[in-house]
């Protein structure tokens, strides 16, 4: 599975849900990872590795080989261990509900019956009876990212309840998102039927999305999305250049949206400009 992208994958759909355009649009430039990228997958790996020696998956010896050649340092060693005890402290709980509750690390999640050719890779999922938890470690020191209305959880979530709604009853989904060097856990609880539902609103646009004929639409999701296409996109860059009108107004003319409209275009404003 190393190296497999989905066309409309859980990671962008903040940006393909919002931006259809954005799928065709970034397919003309190539993928590239980035060091950030690479930090973080290193991270990842540590972490996965000590979550299954905690849960004796594997022995001491193999542990050793999974984590030889990862780069890694004092400050990932104590955020993964964190990690770990966070998701075994979930664990924990699930197996006081449910005596043979599941713990699943870094596993594909097929939600294709939602979006054309959709999957991910789910970093822990831990399934009770009447319970489904995603776990999602964001190593990033930047954006702090909030699990309220996550599309990437609720795709991961859609996957998870496809594959193993045979052998559990869900009733409640919690989408969480560990995020150590922000100090930020974030946790989102919702019934299996508003994922549902949830889920049947994302594919007409992921239909279209998947199509190439949609438009392109401007907005957070642009930056928060880290978007390729922006240097080159016409509606990112009529968006932001909505900041240079409000100059040829006096200031004291403007009313509370227009400033309020200043304060939130100036950062995307300066972002764009070192594009």
């Amino acid at each position: 599975m190393a190296g497999a992208h989905a066309k409309l994958s859980a990671s962008g759909a903040k940006k393909w849900i919002n931006c259809p355009g954005s799928v065709e649009m970034e397919s003309n430039f190539p993928d590239t990872e980035s060091a950030y990228a690479l930090e973080g997958t290193n991270a990842h790996s540590l972490g996965e590795a000590k979550i299954r020696l905690a849960v004796k998956e594997i022995t001491k010896a193999k542990y050793a080989k999974a984590i030889q050649g990862l780069d890694t340092d004092a400050e990932m060693d104590e955020y993964t261990d964190g990690y770990r005890d966070f998701v075994l402290e979930r664990f924990n709980a699930a197996k006081a509900r449910t005596c043979d509750a599941t713990l699943a690390l870094e596993r594909r999640l097929d939600f294709s019956g939602w979006v054309p050719g959709g999957f991910g890779t789910g970093d822990c999922v831990i399934i009770s009876d009447g319970h489904l938890e995603i776990i999602d470690l964001k190593y990033g020191a930047g954006v702090v990212v909030s699990a309220e209305n996550n599309p990437q959880l609720r795709l991961y979530a859609l996957g998870a309840v496809d594959a193993w709604e045979f052998m559990y009853e869900i009733n409640q989904i919690t989408m969480t998102i560990y995020q150590p060097r922000r100090d930020n856990i974030s946790s989102e609880t919702i019934e299996l039927q508003e994922l549902l539902d949830w889920g049947e609103g994302v594919k007409a646009k992921a239909e279209i999305a998947n199509s190439g004929s949609g438009d392109c639409v401007a907005g957070d999701h642009c930056d928060d999305g880290f978007c390729k296409a922006r240097p080159v996109c016409r509606a990112y860059a009529d968006h932001c250049s909505r900041l240079a009108a409000l100059d040829f107004k006096h200031p004291n003319l403007l009313d509370a949206e227009e400033i309020s409209d200043v304060l939130d275009l100036s950062g995307r404003l300066v972002k764009w400009s070192e594009l």
